[in-house]
């Protein structure tokens, strides 16, 4: 699934490209939310599931009131007994409190009529269910809509899925990358780690005397004297050195590396730099002449890479 993410990218205007890098969370959250109610869309998947579940309901609530009728005839019970013990049957974990709250009243209803006919009042209600059961099918839900059902659910599958596949979700401070660690990191025995960082500037992040955005990785400039400010992490502007995050920030674990990173991340620099730098009022990033020849199927075989890595 995170791979079809990335690989969207190489197509994705500069906008969401710099949002993935900078909110890799809320852009993963959204991506994901958008694709399952695009699905649920699809051949009015969910209309279908839930007119079907409607169809099961319903036979459900019949087969109920033919039982209960058979029972209550054999005991000689009332209307009135007979429809408490019906609606005890059907409301037991099943249906909501406001279903709970309109039987009381049609309880309240049989009572004052003083209904006796067991039979007529049965067959009347299954008339009614079949009927409602024959009934067309609702109209296509709109993406809006679908949304709202399914973040009502007493089981959210948006929220369980973002769970399950995301895993942790904590950026590099530096470049922004995500944590390649598939459950939450406790910071000490496991500290994040990321597999292979990318070029800072596409994150935003620049040279402060030339105002340039920033075409190394992090991985690589911890192995010189390079210094960086970050007050979004230390709450100051103080100048901290490279070579020493590990002993700044021991919540990460940097590991230095040679070369500057995928060429999937040099093609979507190659092609964001400009806008991204106009962005944030910054200047284009000085890049390697290699990076703009670097074509989309280069780009994805490095992408297709970078997963097979991850996955050993």
């Amino acid at each position: 699934m995170m791979f079809h993410l990335h690989k969207e990218l190489l197509n994705e205007s500069t906008q969401n490209v710099y949002n993935f890098c900078k909110d890799y969370k809320t852009y993963t959250e959204q991506w994901i939310k958008s694709n399952i109610v695009k699905f649920c869309m699809e051949k009015h998947y969910l209309t279908n599931q839930i007119h079907e579940r409607r169809k099961t309901n319903i036979d459900f609530v019949i087969d109920t009131v033919q039982q209960e009728s058979s029972k209550a005839k054999d005991n000689k019970s009332n209307v009135s007994a007979w429809f408490e013990l019906l609606m005890k049957n059907l409301t037991e974990g099943l249906f909501s409190e406001e279903l709970m709250e309109t039987a009381e009243v049609l309880k309240i209803t049989i009572n004052q009529e003083t209904i006796k006919n067991l039979d007529t009042v049965s067959q009347m209600m299954i008339k009614g269910l079949n009927e409602e059961k024959k009934s067309g099918k609702p109209k296509g839900y709109t993406f809006e809509e679908i949304t709202g059902i399914l973040e009502s659910l007493s089981f959210n599958p948006i929220e369980n899925l973002i769970r399950e596949r995301i895993g942790c979700t904590e950026q590099c401070p530096f470049c922004g990358c995500v944590c390649n660690l598939g459950i939450d990191c406790d910071k000490t025995s496991q500290k994040h780690r990321v597999a292979l960082h990318r070029p800072k500037g596409l994150s935003g992040w620049s040279h402060s005397d030339s105002g340039k955005l920033v075409s190394s990785i992090c991985s690589t400039d911890i192995s010189t004297e390079k210094t960086y400010i970050l007050p979004s992490k230390f709450n100051d502007e103080k100048y901290r050195n490279f070579k020493d995050v590990a002993t700044d920030i021991p919540d990460w674990e940097i590991k230095t590396t040679t070369g500057d990173g995928p060429e999937f991340w040099h093609r979507l620099f190659a092609m964001h730099n400009d806008a991204i730098a106009e962005m944030n009022k910054l200047k284009p990033a000085d890049i390697p002449k290699g990076w703009l020849e670097v074509t989309e199927p280069k780009a994805l075989k490095s992408l297709e890479i970078m997963y097979t890595d991850l996955s050993k």
